[in-house]
């Protein structure tokens, strides 16, 4: 399957090429959690502040939001709203 996108103008080819390898970790990861989240779980996501780390914390909340996940995100002290912002229960 192949998807193409327009790369809006306030992002530079660079930018728009980086972002790509997180979402394909983390697509490989949703498939995994698919198989193993069966109702109400406790999640840890180390450096949910990061590329990966925040891209996870945000799926994981909208896409299992039906589970009753608690998302605990592990970050500095200064990005501690900005998870919580993504999904996070915890901090």
């Amino acid at each position: 399957e192949k998807s193409i996108v327009s790369i809006p103008d306030a992002i530079s080819f660079t930018d728009a090429a980086a972002a790509v390898m997180p979402l394909f970790v983390i697509h490989g990861l949703l498939e995994v959690f698919e198989k193993k989240i069966k109702g109400k779980e406790r999640i840890v996501v180390i450096g949910a502040s990061g590329g990966i780390g925040s891209m996870l914390v945000t799926m994981l909340h909208k896409t299992f939001a039906d589970y009753n996940l608690h998302i605990t995100g592990v970050c500095s002290g200064r990005n501690k709203e900005f998870v919580l912002g993504l999904g996070a229960d915890r901090v």
